[in-house]
């Protein structure tokens, strides 16, 4: 083991040299890049770093969700894991598209619910299967 590395001193010079960036860029190297120099071409993302994202994303939409329907917070747990799984696909911009989806949910007419999440591009032809599953369980409440 290595001792006297300040990752402090590291971190700040690297970012420094490197730059810090929000989102993906080609560097010097012509190589795709992220954050601090992280090269997605030939390191990619670890397992754990895929996870750690996705825990962050969904952490995101189940905040949306709350936000944009208070109704939703008293919903069964599956209509809760269906809105954020949408708004997780589509973002919160898109699931307020389903307009006489969420006024059906809202008002827990789930076969209804159903219904009108059905009638839509998204479940006839952006994402069929997903979406005919996701309305199985706003239908049924099983998972």
């Amino acid at each position: 083991m290595m001792t006297g590395i300040r990752i402090n001193v590291i971190i700040k010079m690297l970012r420094e040299y490197e730059g810090h960036r929000n989102y993906p860029y080609k560097c010097t190297g012509g190589y795709l890049s992220i954050g601090v120099g992280r090269n997605l071409d030939t390191k990619g993302l670890s397992d754990k770093e895929i996870l750690y994202l996705l825990e962050n994303d969904i952490d995101d939409c189940i905040h949306s969700v709350a936000t944009k329907f208070p109704w939703a917070k008293e919903a069964k747990g599956e209509i809760q894991e269906v809105l954020v799984m949408m708004c997780f696909q589509m973002g919160i911009g898109g699931l307020l598209e389903f307009k006489k989806f969420l006024k059906a949910l809202e008002a827990k007419d789930y076969e209804k619910a159903a219904k009108e999440g059905l009638d839509s591009k998204w479940a006839t032809s952006d994402s069929p299967k997903r979406a005919r599953e996701m309305m199985e369980i706003i239908r049924s409440g099983q998972v």
